[in-house]
C-alpha cells in the first residue's frame, strides 16, 4: 500500500502554479529488504490546483480577473512511476529519486506532465 500527499508550487512562463494532491494505491518493491530497493508504483486520488497571473498585483486566472487569488479546480488523478529507495535502518529510507507519470481532470481539461522526486519515506 502506498499513500502520498503532495504539495507544489511554483512558476513557468509567468504562471503561477501551485497544486495539492492526495493519492493512494499499490507498491511493488522487490527487494524491500535489501539497502537499495527498487520500486513501482499505481495510485489514484484527486487534486486540487490553481493556475493564475499576476499583473501589477490583479490575479488573473484562465477564465477571469480574481479578486483575493484565484479559486484551486478539483478532480481525479491516476499516476504511475517507479524509483530507488536507499534502506537507512528501521522502517526509514532515502528516496534517491522517483519519477511518475501523472493524468489529471481539471476545469473539464485533461492534463498529462511527469514528476520527479525525492526525500525521505518511512516504509
Amino acid at each position: 500500500m502506498s499513500l502520498e500527499a503532495s504539495g507544489e508550487s511554483g512558476l513557468s512562463a509567468g504562471e503561477n502554479l501551485r497544486e495539492l494532491g492526495l493519492l493512494a494505491g499499490a507498491a511493488l518493491a522487490p527487494w524491500s529488504g535489501a539497502r537499495w530497493s527498487p520500486f513501482v508504483s499505481l495510485k489514484g486520488g484527486i487534486v486540487r490546483a490553481r493556475r493564475q497571473v499576476e499583473i501589477f498585483g490583479v490575479a488573473i486566472g484562465p477564465d477571469r480577473v480574481c479578486d483575493g487569488g484565484c479559486p484551486y479546480s478539483t478532480g481525479p488523478a491516476a499516476e504511475i512511476g517507479g524509483g530507488l529507495d536507499l534502506r537507512l535502518g528501521g522502517r526509514w529510507a532515502l528516496r534517491l529519486a522517483q519519477a511518475d507519470y501523472r493524468i489529471r481532470r481539471l476545469a473539464g481539461e485533461t492534463e498529462r506532465g511527469v514528476r520527479l522526486s525525492a526525500g525521505i519515506v518511512r516504509r
